[in-house]
């Protein structure tokens, strides 16, 4: 038969009604009851070996209305006061026909469904007694590996089961042996062997999700039916879902026969609301396991699970700690040395994920470290993530087959495993790689056996004997903390990425604004330093006698304004030097070194507009010394003090007094030419709140130029000083 007809019977097999069987196992008896009246509207079982009524007696009757039985009215009385729900309860140990039963409810789809099963094992311990045993046992242990073997070990001694194992599920649907403790050497050995998926169909997993045991006493059992089959309340079958007495799949009959096993129970370990696996019993004669005992294993079976979920979630936390010890290490430099951190710690962030090698394209630029593909198999690899456009973390366990089915041929050169993590740039990636597994798997019997039958019906495979397959193309699977370790990464290098947009976003716009400053500064300037000319073109005009005259003398103020210019220049519009403006604008009329200039008092920067006034200002006094004042003879001398002051009003200055002596006699002027105008009332409109004073005295002229507060750049370094210029 062709690969799709079996995978049509396995459908088929995932569609048969496992939760509505229609019938029971006939160890003992199912009365389904309506609660308010307790009569029964269906039933199953031997009710005459029970009860000393047929079926058809009962159908339709009250329990109460059986009586003669003391038993019965007891049970009646505590069905009136039992609180029932979806799971079963136990209620009550009944005697009757000379057997002791254990009676157990629970309601479904509107009905009370009462179990009646014989009880065997009168002498056990007490359930709580049985549970706290095996509980205790399972805490003492310290490791994964021997909370398990424990498990099974006391599931064993408190079942007398030829076989208990544990059963886990992997990650692939598939199943293997990870404990087993036999009752004798005698038993064949099941450890380490694996089970394929199709073993356990998936409506199956679903039921033991719900339910936490299953048992059946003996496989050869006939069934029983249940009278009649439809529940009358819904017009469906029966749902037996949390039946103890529910018939099981003829399949899984087969199955077990097949193993040569007689009995079995299976209790489910469930991890976090997920079926992690089974504890499965296998008994090779038939083995009733009462009621107790099962509530007891069970509530074990629980308790175990909560150990086993604390067990491997304190494993994961102390290898999730190394990781990030690993990963902190090599993020902390990110925001200094930037991405390229991952290239330098590429074999710590290996280690990060477990993998064998590392493979990293960051802006174009690609680099690998370990065993990873060649040249020609990383290039069709990174093409093919490129055209996935590729958002989310992709792990596989079998890279070729994922490539082979989008039609590319991927020589992976022994790597399978593939971990491709997307960076914060398009077409940027981490990608780590595990090498291909070439192992084999021990399988409980030939997993390809399994054929169907002439009815079309699935068959077990015969054999479960050991049988080898070797596996090839595939790497072991990825981790789930490996999975969360990359995540993690991932997460951690994003935020970089945002907080590298947001500041470049920052420095844009302080690099606009700063734009934006500087060309309204500039466009300032501009029109400051051409209102000054005008002012000079038009008052040296007036001033002037001949046009020679006025050219030299606007030649020289604008020479002067270069020089401020250069000077603000040199500190970048900053500021400028009082004593450096005064030195450059007196340097053609008093060389370096001469000893007919003294200058004393402390050193200022000036804001730019102030030196560029004050360095006109001082051209036009030096220019009518060196004309009529002290600078016209040798023995004159030129005296410029600073100093800070405060005026009358309280107002902080810098003054500035120019004092000349031992020149000609002074004789003051009858008309007001450029200069004077320039230093009386031009100066004190460009440096508002500053003023000029100007006194024509018979020794020497003496002027005194305040500059306001604002107009200064405090620069701590300078000092006091008295030298010559």
């Amino acid at each position: 038969m062709s690969t799709v007809d079996i995978s049509k019977t396995i459908a088929d097999c995932e569609r048969e009604p496992i939760r509505t069987p229609g019938s029971i196992q006939p160890h003992g008896v199912l009365l389904a009851l309506l609660p308010q009246d307790l009569k029964v509207v269906q039933i199953a079982g031997d009710t005459q070996a029970i009860f000393g009524h047929s079926q058809q007696h009962l159908l339709g009757r009250s329990l109460r209305e059986l009586g003669g039985s003391p038993a019965l009215l007891q049970l009646t009385t505590q069905l009136n006061t039992a609180q029932f729900g979806a799971r079963p309860v136990f209620v009550s140990h009944l005697r009757l026909q000379e057997f002791t039963f254990d009676v157990s409810g629970h309601l479904s789809e509107g009905l009370l469904i009462l179990e009646f099963e014989p009880r065997r094992a009168p002498d056990r311990p007490e359930p709580m007694e049985l549970v706290q045993r095996m509980a205790s046992a399972v805490r003492s242990t310290v490791s994964v590996a021997e909370l398990l073997h424990c498990m099974a070990s006391e599931v064993q001694r408190a079942t007398g089961c030829d076989r208990v194992m544990i059963y886990r599920f992997d990650p692939d649907g598939h199943g293997h042996v990870a404990a087993e403790k036999r009752s004798g050497d005698n038993i064949e050995s099941f450890l380490d062997l694996h089970y394929p998926g199709s073993d356990i169909p998936m409506q199956a997993r679903a039921l033991y999700l719900r339910n936490w045991i299953r048992c059946i006493p003996d496989i050869d059992y006939a069934p029983l039916p249940i009278v009649p089959a439809d529940n009358p309340l819904t017009g469906r079958p029966l749902d037996l879902t949390f039946s103890a007495l529910r018939s099981v799949s003829p399949v899984h009959l087969e199955y077990l026969a097949q193993m040569g096993v007689a009995a079995s129970m299976s209790v489910s370990i469930i991890l976090g609301g997920t079926l992690w696996g089974l504890i499965a019993c296998h008994h090779y004669a038939p083995h009733f396991i009462d009621c107790s005992l099962r509530s007891a294993l069970e509530l074990f079976a629980q308790v175990s699970s909560l150990q086993l979920a604390t067990r491997l979630e304190l494993d994961r936390g102390q290898r999730n700690a190394a990781r990030r010890s690993i990963q902190d290490a090599s993020l902390a430099d990110l925001q200094e040395v930037g991405l390229s951190v991952l290239r330098r710690d590429a074999h710590r962030l290996i280690e990060v994920v477990g993998a064998q090698g590392m493979v990293m394209r960051i802006d174009g630029a690609t680099f690998s470290h370990g065993h990873t593909l060649d040249e020609t198999a990383l290039a069709t690899l990174l093409q093919w993530l490129d055209a996935r456009r590729l958002k989310t973390i992709l792990a596989t366990d079998r890279i070729a087959d994922l490539l082979k089915a989008d039609g590319i041929s991927l020589h992976a050169n022994g790597i399978a495993g593939v971990l491709a993590m997307p960076l914060a740039n398009v077409r940027d990636y981490a990608i780590w790689f595990l090498p291909e597994l070439t192992t084999t798997v021990t399988w409980a019997g030939n997993p390809n056996e399994s054929r169907p039958n002439a009815d079309g019906r699935l068959t077990p495979r015969t054999s479960f004997a050991a049988w080898s397959e070797a596996m090839a193309g595939r790497s072991r699977p990825w981790e789930q903390d490996e999975l969360d370790a990359a995540g993690r990464l991932r997460f951690a290098l994003l935020e970089f990425a945002f907080l590298q947009i947001e500041e470049a976003a920052r420095e844009r716009e302080s690099v606009q604004k700063r734009q934006e400053l500087i060309m309204a500064e500039l466009d300032h300037r501009v029109k400051n330093i051409l209102a000054t000319i005008q002012s000079l073109v038009r008052f040296s005009s007036k001033s002037a006698e001949s046009l020679s005259s006025f050219t030299k003398g606007l030649e020289h103020r604008l020479v002067s304004m270069a020089r401020a210019h250069d000077l603000l220049n040199s500190s970048r519009w900053t500021g400028a030097s009082l004593h450096r403006v005064i030195a450059e604008e007196l340097a053609a009329f008093c060389p370096s070194g001469a000893d007919n200039l003294q200058l004393s008092g402390e050193d200022i920067s000036l804001t730019p507009s102030a030196a560029q006034s004050l360095s006109l200002l001082l051209h036009e006094l030096a220019t009518n010394a060196s004309k009529y004042g002290c600078l016209v003879v040798p023995e004159g001398r030129l005296s410029i003090r600073t100093e800070r002051v405060i005026n009358d009003s309280g107002i902080s200055l810098i003054r500035l007094e120019w004092l000349e002596r031992n020149g000609p006699a002074v004789v003051k002027p009858t008309r007001r030419g450029f200069g004077r105008l320039l230093l009386e009332t031009v100066y004190e409109h460009d440096v508002s709140g500053g003023g000029v004073s100007l006194h024509f005295e018979p020794l020497g002229v003496r002027c005194q130029i305040d500059l306001p507060a604002d107009r200064i750049v405090t620069n701590p370094d300078q000092q006091a000083v008295s030298h010559n210029v």
